[in-house]
């Protein structure tokens, strides 16, 4: 028997595993580029419910970056149902109110409020997962940040559109 295949069999292995399976079929859960201005016409496309799916969509690979925090997939799904549900709930609540306009316009527009507070808090924590991914060092060959951090102004007035901007152009190198 020879020496060199008795080490081979000994050696480290040289695979790389990925702890978060991220798909079905297996495969890793990564983040891809997207085109800004695509997000805002697949915003229009299906009347303003893609930032709620950009979350769903994009948690999973959020998930496996470098930060402690991680997002759970409650509350996108809460805010969908609320965004579906919500003006359904209210206007046969309304048929039973009576002719009380003002009352089912009130519970509409706290509708709405929560799920832009809902939506606000969550993009503010795919803001903290990448600026902890962003401010882990990284190894020979990667991106250097150099202390470049994620605005808050930004994340709020332009949410996923300015996240996924950040994640175009300081997660997912261009030539991959």
């Amino acid at each position: 028997m020879s020496t060199t295949s008795v080490d081979a069999r000994y050696a480290a292995p040289t695979a790389t595993v990925s702890l978060d399976s991220g798909s079905a079929d297996g495969a890793p859960a990564v983040l891809k580029r997207r085109s800004v201005l695509l997000m805002i016409v697949f915003t229009f496309v299906t009347l303003g419910l893609y930032p709620v799916i950009w979350l769903m969509r994009r948690r999973q690979g959020l998930n496996a970056l470098d930060s402690p925090r991680k997002l759970s997939p409650w509350p996108p799904r809460l805010i969908l149902v609320a965004v579906l549900l919500g003006p359904l709930v209210v206007a046969m609540l309304g048929a039973f109110i009576g002719d009380s306009r003002d009352i089912v316009q009130g519970l509409l527009m706290l509708n709405r409020l929560g799920v832009g507070i809902a939506l606000i808090v969550e993009f503010f924590a795919v803001r903290r997962i990448l600026e902890d991914h962003l401010s882990t060092p990284r190894e020979a060959g990667d991106i250097a940040i150099g202390g470049r951090s994620i605005s808050g102004a930004m994340t709020f007035f332009f949410s996923a559109y300015y996240l996924q901007y950040i994640i175009n152009r300081d997660i997912v190198p261009a030539h991959r």
